[in-house]
C-alpha cells in the first residue's frame, strides 16, 4: 500500500494507494484543517486507516522548500522530516518533495478530462517543457522539463519574486503592502487566499468602496472564499473588483512563468483558487493579460492553457513519487 499526503498551509490530504501493474487505484482519502493539529506526526497519529494497513512507501508534499528532505514549511509553522518520519510512522521508504513537486508530476499524467481548457494553442498538451503556477494558501510555481522521454520537475520558489505592478492602481495596491516599512512585496502576497482578502481590504481603505458588514463578521481564514462567491454572485461591488484584479495578476504572472521555462508544452493553473473562481479565468480579459507581453505575444498565443479541476492532484502526484522512491529502493 502507498500512503500520499498533500500538506498545504491551511489542509491537510492523505490518501492510500494500491499499485496495479503500473496505475494507481485511491483506496482512501482523507482531508483534515491543519488548525486542528501540531504537526505531520499528529495528523498521522489521529488517522486511523494508515495504521490499519501495511505501507511499503510513502511521499509527502509540503508547500516549502525542501533540502535533504527537510521542509520548514512557508506559511505553516511545521516541519516536515523524511527520515524522522521513516522512524516515528515505521513506514520503510518516506521522502519529503515540495507540494509543486508533486502537483506538477500528477498534472504531467492527468487524462484530458481532469483539465478545463483556457486556450488550444498550436504545440500538443504536454509535449514540450511545462509550467505549473498554484494559487492556494500561498503560491507556489514549478517548471516541467521535457528531456524528449518524459518530463522532469523543477522545483521553484517563483512565488516570492518581486511582485511587478502594471497599472497605477497596482502601484498604489504594493504601496499598500508593502507599508511604512517598505517590506517586500511577492506574488504570492497578491496571487493566494490571503492575497485577495488584502486587494479588497485595501480598495475599502483606498476609500474606493466601503467595507461591507457581512464581510466585517466573516472570520479572517473564510474571508477569500466569501469573497469570492460574492464576487461569482455579483452581489458586492468591492469583491467582484477585488476578484477582477486578482485574476488580471494570476493571468500575468502565468504568462511570466509560460515565458521563463518556455512552457511550449502547456501552462497550467491549479491549487485550490483556480477550479473556485473559474468563471473568472474564462473572461476573454484573462487571456489577454496572460498572452499581452509584447513581441512574445504571439509565442503565448501559441502555448495550450489549462486548469486543473481535480483538487486531489498533489496526492496523484506524491503517490506516483512514493512508487518511483519504492522502485528505486529496490533496484
Amino acid at each position: 500500500m502507498i500512503l500520499a499526503g498533500d500538506v498545504g498551509g491551511t489542509r491537510t490530504r492523505l490518501g492510500l494507494f494500491e499499485s496495479v501493474d503500473g496505475s494507481l487505484k485511491p483506496v482512501w482519502k482523507q482531508t483534515v484543517l491543519n488548525a486542528d493539529h501540531t504537526s505531520i506526526e499528529d495528523v498521522l497519529a489521529r488517522s486511523v486507516r494508515p495504521r490499519e494497513v501495511a505501507v511499503e512507501a510513502a511521499c509527502f508534499g509540503a508547500a516549502g522548500p525542501v533540502e535533504n528532505g527537510v521542509c520548514r514549511m512557508t506559511n505553516l509553522d511545521w516541519t516536515l522530516d523524511a527520515a524522522a518520519l521513516t522512524a516515528s510512522a515505521g513506514i520503510g521508504v518516506v521522502s519529503v518533495v515540495n507540494d509543486l513537486t508533486a502537483i506538477a508530476v500528477a498534472v504531467a499524467h492527468m487524462p484530458e478530462e481532469s483539465f478545463v481548457v483556457l486556450q488550444t494553442g498550436s504545440h500538443p498538451w504536454g509535449r514540450g517543457s511545462m509550467a505549473v503556477v498554484a494559487p492556494g494558501t500561498g503560491l507556489g510555481e514549478a517548471g516541467l522539463h521535457w528531456d524528449g522521454v518524459r518530463h522532469r520537475v523543477m522545483p521553484s520558489e517563483g512565488g516570492h519574486a518581486d511582485f511587478a505592478p502594471a497599472s497605477p492602481l497596482e502601484d498604489e495596491l504594493r504601496a499598500h503592502l508593502s507599508g511604512p516599512a517598505g517590506k517586500h512585496v511577492s506574488w504570492e502576497r497578491v496571487i493566494s487566499g490571503p492575497g485577495l482578502a488584502a486587494i479588497a481590504g485595501f480598495l475599502a481603505e483606498s476609500g474606493r468602496f466601503d467595507w461591507p458588514v457581512e464581510l466585517a463578521a466573516v472570520p479572517p481564514d473564510q474571508r477569500p472564499a466569501v469573497i469570492a462567491e460574492r464576487a461569482r454572485a455579483g452581489s458586492c461591488a468591492v469583491s467582484g473588483m477585488a476578484l477582477g484584479l486578482f485574476a488580471g495578476v494570476l493571468a500575468r504572472e502565468g504568462g511570466n512563468a509560460a515565458l521563463r521555462y518556455l512552457a511550449m508544452g502547456g501552462l497550467c493553473f491549479a491549487g485550490g483558487i483556480p477550479p473556485a473562481i473559474l468563471p473568472a479565468l474564462q473572461q476573454p480579459g484573462f487571456m489577454r493579460a496572460l498572452t499581452g507581453k509584447g513581441r512574445m505575444e504571439s509565442l503565448l498565443r501559441s502555448v495550450p492553457v489549462r486548469v486543473a479541476k481535480d483538487p486531489d492532484a498533489g496526492l496523484f502526484g506524491s503517490a506516483r513519487l512514493a512508487v518511483e522512491s519504492l522502485d528505486a529502493s529496490e533496484a
